[in-house]
């Protein structure tokens, strides 16, 4: 058996370096092209990201300005943190119709950012207000789909449209939307949200999907505070599943 020597990794890397300078003084016009087109990437990215960050820049700019023209229109100071009820009610009914119209203009125009999907959280806001709940549904819909996955804002969003669905007595769709916004790690009220998942599924009368959410928030997050009610009416729902378990007495 012959016995190899070990190469020298100099002589090696010296051998490979002149093996590519060799390859593209063969193919100078290939290599040239090559480089060309990664350095073009480079500069393509380079240039999506500055794009993107000026879209996301004028629309948060647009959306201050929509936020102070409406506080404006209720009455309020442009920086107000709380707007009052103005004593007129076609004012401020006219003042969230012209704002909803405003925000949604630029949910539309600045679509695959952050701020358009603010944009549509608050038209949704002012258009079940005004009493329009499926125009409302609508615009939440919307900064559902463009609201980052697994962000806080999508859960915020969830939110709105889970407490919509149980205003209207739709509960099995309020505790989908629920437990949509309870599965999003970055929410730091995750395992709230799955309690109010369980409690619509309760509603809906779905026992095994709120027993199931119970369990796993007993299991996962044992220091979730859940309303007494809540909690009271779970284990109710514990209780008969258990009961109807047991196998009947002699």
């Amino acid at each position: 058996m012959v016995r190899r020597e070990a190469a020298d990794p100099i002589d090696e890397l010296s051998s490979r370096v002149e093996q590519v300078a060799g390859w593209v003084a063969r193919h100078r016009r290939v290599a040239l092209v090559g480089a060309a087109l990664v350095l073009l990437a480079a500069a393509g990215w380079g240039a999506w990201e500055t794009l993107a960050t000026r879209r996301e820049l004028r629309a948060s700019a647009a959306l201050s300005r929509a936020q102070a023209d409406w506080r404006r229109a209720m009455g309020a100071a442009p920086d107000a943190r709380e707007v009052t009820e103005p004593a007129n009610p076609e004012l401020a009914a006219r003042a969230r119709r012209d704002s909803a119209q405003t925000l949604l203009a630029i949910a539309e125009e600045s679509s695959g950012t952050r701020a358009a999907v603010v944009a549509a959280l608050l038209a949704g806001n002012r258009l079940w207000e005004l009493g329009d709940p499926q125009a409302a549904l609508d615009a939440w819909e919307s900064a559902r789909r463009g609201a980052p996955a697994d962000s806080s804002l999508r859960a915020l969003v969830l939110l709105r449209l889970a407490e919509a669905h149980e205003a209207q007595g739709r509960f099995g769709e309020a505790a989908a939307a629920f437990e949509e916004a309870g599965a999003i790690e970055a929410y730091p009220l995750r395992y709230a949200a799955l309690g109010d998942a369980a409690r619509c599924f309760a509603e809906a009368g779905d026992a095994g999907r709120a027993l199931a959410l119970f369990d796993r928030i007993e299991a996962e997050a044992p220091e979730t505070i859940l309303p007494d009610h809540v909690r009271a009416r779970l284990r109710e729902l514990r209780a008969a599943a258990v009961a109807s378990a047991a196998p009947a007495a002699p």
